[in-house]
């Protein structure tokens, strides 16, 4: 039987707050282990257009362990697998 994993696609606040994130260590290797995370070209421009180096290279850090989820090898063949938007509640820091 092959295993569907929910596909969460999270917005570049959400990134900014995992990236910020002391056990982000920990948050990455559960989400990891049960989603197959995705980026979107907003997520990549957003980023790509952090003006500080140091905290552009730990956003895409944060992106390259979101993205370690292996892919479902039956997406090729239109299986369902849910996608979720993931954004912030408001008011939460």
């Amino acid at each position: 039987m092959v295993s569907r994993k929910s596909i969460p696609v999270f917005d570049t606040s959400v990134i900014n707050r995992l990236t910020a994130e002391a056990d982000f260590p920990a948050l990455a290797a559960g989400l990891t282990t049960a989603y197959s995370t995705r980026l979107t070209g907003s997520n990549v421009a957003e980023l790509v257009a952090t003006t500080k180096s140091e905290k552009r290279e730990q956003l895409l850090d944060t992106c390259q362990r979101l993205l370690a989820s292996p892919v479902p090898s039956d997406t090729s063949r239109g299986c369902a697998s849910t996608t979720t938007a993931v954004t912030p509640k408001a008011g939460v820091e």
